[in-house]
C-alpha cells in the first residue's frame, strides 16, 4: 500500500508544480500520470498558460491518505486537504476569477493503475469541502 500512496502523493506534487509555471509538458506529469486523467491535466495546465495564470503559494498539506487495492492493477485512494496554493494572473498578481483563485479543504477520490513503472494516477475527482474530519 506504500507503494500506491507514495505513487499517488508523486503525482499530486507533480501537478503543483507543473502549475506554478503553468508548464502542460513538465516531464513529472508524464512519469505520474496516465490516461485518462493525463489529457485532462495538460489541457488544464494549456489553459492556465494561455490565460496567463501561474499557480502560487504553499503545498497542499495533503495528510495521510487512505488505499485500498481493488484488483492488482487497479487501487482507490481518498483523502481530505488543505490546498493554499491558488492560481492568480501572472501580470496583475491578484487571484484568478472563481474556485481556483481561492485557498480551501478539498476532498480526493483518485484510482491509481499500476503500470510498468510503477503506481500512476488514472482517475480522479477533487470536492471543495468545508473541512476534514478531525480539523
Amino acid at each position: 500500500m506504500g507503494q500506491i500512496a507514495s505513487g499517488w502523493l508523486a503525482a499530486e506534487r507533480s501537478f503543483e508544480s507543473a502549475a506554478r509555471s503553468a508548464d502542460p509538458d513538465q516531464p513529472d506529469l508524464a512519469a505520474t500520470t496516465v490516461a485518462p486523467l493525463l489529457p485532462v491535466v495538460t489541457s488544464y495546465l494549456e489553459r492556465m498558460q494561455a490565460t496567463g495564470q501561474i499557480a502560487v503559494g504553499p503545498e497542499a498539506d495533503l495528510g495521510t491518505p487512505t488505499v485500498s487495492l481493488v484488483s492488482p492493477r487497479l487501487a482507490t485512494v481518498a483523502d481530505c486537504a488543505y490546498d493554499a496554493e491558488i492560481s492568480e494572473v501572472r501580470a496583475t498578481g491578484l487571484p484568478a476569477a472563481g474556485v481556483a483563485g481561492e485557498a480551501g479543504y478539498e476532498r480526493f477520490s483518485s484510482v491509481m493503475e499500476r503500470t510498468s513503472t510503477g503506481w500512476e494516477l488514472a482517475e480522479q475527482t477533487v470536492v471543495g469541502v468545508t473541512s476534514c474530519t478531525g480539523t
